[in-house]
């Protein structure tokens, strides 16, 4: 049963250097979501849904440490994998 969190950030385009730094490392990316405040939220692995879009958690930086900041590194897939 899947289980749901809310994750409050600001979407946008990952920048060509992390798309190709997760690209090496066979993950690719196409945005990030920067969470402001609070612990992770998701994992990798993870999918975030915002209205119809989809996107797949693919790396967590906890940038802080403090848990004041949270990037995630996603993919946004229009298939939907269960």
């Amino acid at each position: 049963m899947p289980t749901f969190n809310v994750v409050r950030g600001v979407l946008s385009d990952a920048k060509t250097s992390e798309i190709v730094r997760w690209k090496a490392l066979q993950h690719p990316v196409t945005h990030t979501i920067v969470q402001h405040y609070g612990e992770p939220a998701a994992k990798p692995g993870d999918r975030l849904v915002h209205n119809n879009r989809y996107f797949y958690v693919r790396g967590v930086d906890d940038a802080s440490i403090l848990g004041i900041f949270t990037i995630y590194y996603v993919e946004e897939r229009s298939d939907r994998i269960e």
